[in-house]
């Protein structure tokens, strides 16, 4: 196996890993939980969270580090240095927070959102390492095989590095903003870019059997059904927010679809649009493209369009049950995914005709 294989193959892995984050952020948004750990990076100060009440509230005579949260009073506190405590509570050895105004611990609620953020340093190495690796194959490789573009796969995967950087930064904010939901929706759509970025870098690596016949139909309508893709994406985060209202205003999961907004019915009624433009570009491509690879990855968008539309009709039909929140998430990104690579494989092979 030579280098650029095994850059492929971790290439796969940081891709899987971006869309398992995407999933686990998906169920800590379906569960609520994404105010688990008031601050940021750590959680409640600690790198490993609480799993207790007792581990928040104030203790006589007990060692803090510094920066550990507690819950007192119906306030939020943190260490301001290193100290042990009084027989009593001291304000002068404490710092209000100030960030937010959510005051509340919920065990669950604070592994599942650290849980997340360690699936996010996890992705966060692996798209450094894909960066550190395609630096060493363009070293070594540049200007001796041209049978890849080692600069490209450097230079993408750099700019996945920086997207990851950014949506970390994205993430503090949306902590210190309680959680606003046009926070929450370009966290989520922000996280696209990156998963966009690693696909193009994996687009680089395996262009010996991506060549076809450029089709200027089956391009144009391959944008087309991209576009439906992100309006039925941006729907979608409109029907999100509308739940997370509702279900912040005590409305039961059994009464949510009769309490929804214009949008949601808008969104259901685009899903048909999207199934029926996707079983067109099926068809068209089957009928004019010839590569097996291309054939492949568009029969598996049309499918998991087709399973996209059955989790919606289980939301709609079964009381929006939790986890069939996050797996809805979870399938419109792979087929965002599979059709951005369609997309880029035709988008160069265009240029390559008008070359």
């Amino acid at each position: 196996m030579n280098n650029i294989k095994i850059f492929r193959v971790f290439g796969v892995l940081t891709l899987i890993s971006l869309y398992f984050l995407i999933l686990v952020g998906g169920i800590v948004r379906a569960t609520g939980s994404g105010m688990g750990c008031p601050d940021w990076p750590k959680c409640f100060g600690h790198y490993i969270p609480p799993s207790d009440i007792t581990e928040v509230t104030f203790k006589e005579n007990h060692y803090y580090s510094k920066k550990v949260f507690i819950i007192h009073q119906e306030k939020l506190y943190f260490s301001k240095l290193a100290f042990t405590s009084k027989d009593v509570f001291d304000p002068q050895d404490w710092i209000v927070f100030e960030d937010h105004n959510y005051i509340e611990f919920n065990p669950l609620h604070t592994w599942i959102e650290a849980f997340n953020r360690y699936i996010g340093v996890f992705v966060g190495l692996f798209v450094l390492g894909l960066f550190v690796y395609s630096y060493l194959l363009y070293k070594r490789h540049h200007g001796i095989d041209t049978t890849y573009d080692y600069q490209s796969i450097m230079r993408y995967s750099l700019v996945a590095l920086v997207f990851v950087v950014i949506q970390g930064i994205i993430g503090k904010y949306l902590v210190q903003s309680n959680l606003k939901l046009k926070m929450l929706t370009v966290h989520m759509l922000f996280s696209y870019t990156v998963l966009f970025t690693v696909i193009y870098v994996l687009y680089n690596t395996a262009k010996s059997f991506l060549e076809i016949k450029f089709d200027k139909s089956i391009f144009n309508l391959l944008v087309f059904v991209i576009v439906l893709t992100g309006v039925q994406t941006v729907l979608g985060t409109q029907v999100t927010a509308n739940v997370e209202e509702l279900l912040k205003q005590n409305v039961e999961r059994a009464y949510l679809v009769r309490n929804f907004n214009i949008w949601f019915y808008i969104h259901r009624s685009f899903s048909i649009v999207l199934l029926l433009s996707n079983t067109y570009l099926i068809y068209k491509v089957f009928k004019i493209e010839s590569n097996r690879h291309v054939r492949l990855v568009a029969l598996l968008c049309l499918l998991v369009v087709i399973a996209e539309a059955l989790v919606g009709m289980t939301l709609n039909y079964l009381n929006y049950p939790k986890i069939a929140q996050p797996l809805h998430l979870l399938l419109g990104t792979v087929i965002a995914g599979g059709q951005i690579y369609l997309y880029i494989i035709y988008q160069k092979q265009k240029q390559r005709v008008i070359v």
